[in-house]
């Protein structure tokens, strides 16, 4: 029998958990018009996936954390607005009606009388990206998969199905629901969105579901984005609120050196993995030099 060599074997496995982790391309080029509810949807999200910034009570929801930077979703919603007055489909960064351009212009301003924004310090750590969106209907103005390069996003259809398990369908969100940036492959003029609501509506017995909705109606921006591991660095997160999973999956794949703002013992408990072990040396009674142990 041939043996694999483990270290070939690591590398076998870590390329199959990139595949299955990231979708791909090609699952982008059907329409959805629907995603049926799962069975297994969270109503909030789960605690050891949210992170907070320190002295800040926005809370954020790791999606995935990759190769020098990590797919967030914001917790809360930050606007009860239009997708598009217009009614139309596409996810437009230049078009001042549509939400994208909110998202990636008025949303991304400081303004400290403004609550309701991003933290200040995570808008220079915010990585451009390259979204894809899957086709809309086809008698509307996206009727094609197409790539949208922007700072904010919503969630995909897909992402939904893929990341589901790791956010709440409902959080702090107002009833009605919350806005994909899918637009509905069956309506050239609705929008999909996650449906929260938990039956005091017209939603009665949606919640968990997605589905479309007109761009004209209202519902809750709930921004996702790629933050660049640098953020995490410089910048300290509430200790008091991390979750493990954002320990394990982000913290624990930086080093030591890295860090300027935690303390040795902070940076053990965030799950930094080559954090130094100091201790004095004694002598006869005299005390010696400071000696570093991984």
């Amino acid at each position: 029998m041939t043996k694999i060599k483990p270290r070939l074997l690591c590398g076998v496995l870590a390329s199959i958990m990139l595949l299955y982790s990231f979708p791909a391309k090609a699952e982008y080029d059907a329409s959805i018009s629907n995603i049926s509810r799962r069975a297994d949807y969270w109503v909030n999200t789960p605690p050891e996936y949210t992170f907070q910034v320190e002295g800040n009570n926005k809370t954020f929801i790791l999606l995935e954390s990759g190769d020098g930077t990590n797919y967030i979703l914001a917790k809360e919603h930050y606007k009860w607005t239009q997708y598009d007055p217009d009614g139309t489909q596409k996810f437009d960064i230049e078009d001042r009606n549509n939400i994208a351009y909110w998202l990636n212009n008025d949303f991304l301003s400081i303004d400290k009388n403004d609550s309701n924004k991003l933290p200040v310090e995570m808008l220079d750590y915010i990585d451009e990206h390259t979204y894809r969106i899957e086709p809309g209907a086809k008698d509307g103005n996206a009727p094609d998969a197409y790539d949208v390069t922007a700072k904010i996003a919503f969630l995909s259809a897909t992402e939904w199905k893929q990341y589901y398990r790791r956010f709440g369908i409902v959080d702090s969100i107002p009833i009605y629901g919350w806005w994909l940036r899918t637009g509905d492959g069956g309506n050239a003029k609705s929008i999909l969105w996650s449906v929260n609501d938990a039956g005091t509506s017209k939603y009665v017995g949606d919640i968990g579901k997605v589905k479309g909705n007109s761009g004209k109606n209202y519902g809750g921006a709930r921004p996702a984005f790629y933050l660049n591991d640098d953020f995490f660095k410089h910048n300290r997160v509430n200790l008091d609120t991390i979750g493990q999973i954002v320990k394990d999956e982000l913290f624990a794949k930086m080093s030591y050196a890295d860090f300027s703002v935690y303390t040795d013992d902070e940076l053990r408990f965030l799950g930094v993995k080559d954090v130094p072990f100091r201790f004095r040396v004694k002598a006869d009674g005299l005390v010696g030099g400071v000696y570093n142990m991984q």
